[in-house]
């Protein structure tokens, strides 16, 4: 084998190698930035995750709030400081004679 044939062997050995180490370099690189990726999706995960449940307390809170006000004695002791009474046969559910009460025919 000449020189030349050895040299352009070499020549071609060493373009394969060079494709071949930028190649592995490539496939490292994009490991790594995917890993990178999947990590700040992972810690966004958990800060929403974190979020919601904070919102679900909140919203029990609310609720209990809102069921609280709403209770039968606590809207009867406001009436009585109101000085409400109840009405027995309350004529606003009729016009003249009528029922106002929407009935299905």
């Amino acid at each position: 084998m000449t020189h030349q044939a050895e040299s352009k062997m070499n020549r071609k050995l060493t373009g394969a190698l060079k494709v071949i180490v930028l190649g592995v370099v490539a496939v490292f690189a994009v490991g790594i930035f995917a890993y990178n990726g999947s990590l700040h999706v992972r810690r966004q995960f958990s800060a929403l995750r974190d979020r919601v449940e904070t919102l679900q307390e909140m919203n029990a809170d609310l609720k209990n709030t809102l069921y609280s006000l709403t209770d039968a004695k606590t809207l009867g002791s406001v009436a009585l400081r109101l000085g409400l009474v109840v009405e027995r046969n309350p004529q606003y559910l009729h016009v003249g004679s009528d029922p106002v009460v929407a009935q299905r025919n």
